[in-house]
């Protein structure tokens, strides 16, 4: 088998695998789900999958989880859990939380409910001026990692969880700027 890109962007090595023999091939004339798992692009249909799935586990161990998701130029490596914390500390538990739940993730960043996870640019921000290098920063080395990532080491890599949420009790410097919607209606514009 291969030499295959895989989901890491890299080639994978040639490895000797099972042989099948296939004698029929069937389909639906419509489909519940269409989709196939394979090369570079597998961060489309497995980033929904695994993450319709980690929410579940996750949500059910953490219930201030509102959603999850995960940052497409890195699935299935890096998830991003958003939560309206209540309680401070709740944040670490939704990262360990995600660790036990995905096997294969390296790095997961636990933002606020004013976050957009689905933006990268918005979690960036979130990390520059919510996270505390000091204290925010959860390294846990020599994990079981995935093989085919080339930063594994006799199977064994580090994971990284980044608590990019206020702290509790949530002070005023950290209300986000907005801007005011204005009705237009009501001003009379000319001169253009």
């Amino acid at each position: 088998e291969g030499p295959y890109a895989e989901v890491t962007g890299y080639y994978a090595d040639r490895d000797d695998r099972w042989v099948m023999e296939v004698t029929a091939v069937t389909r639906r004339e419509k489909p519940v789900f269409n989709s196939i798992l394979s090369g570079t692009e597998v961060g489309n249909a497995y980033g929904l999958i695994a993450g319709a799935g980690a929410f579940d586990k996750i949500h059910s161990l953490v219930p201030e989880v509102t959603a999850v998701h995960f940052s497409r130029g890195s699935v299935p490596y890096h998830l991003v859990v958003r939560m309206n914390k209540t309680h401070e500390g709740s944040q670490r538990n939704a990262i360990m939380a995600a660790f036990v739940s995905l096997a294969f993730a390296k790095t997961v960043t636990v933002v606020d409910e004013d976050v957009d996870i689905y933006d990268p640019a918005d979690v960036d921000w979130a990390v520059q001026t919510r996270c505390c290098h000091e204290s925010g920063v959860l390294l846990i080395p020599d994990t079981i990692g995935h093989r085919l990532n080339p930063m594994v080491e006799d199977d064994k890599w580090t994971r990284m969880g980044i608590d990019a949420t206020v702290p509790l009790p949530r002070p005023d410097k950290f209300t986000r700027a907005t801007m005011e919607n204005v009705d237009l209606s009501a001003y009379e514009i000319t001169g253009i």
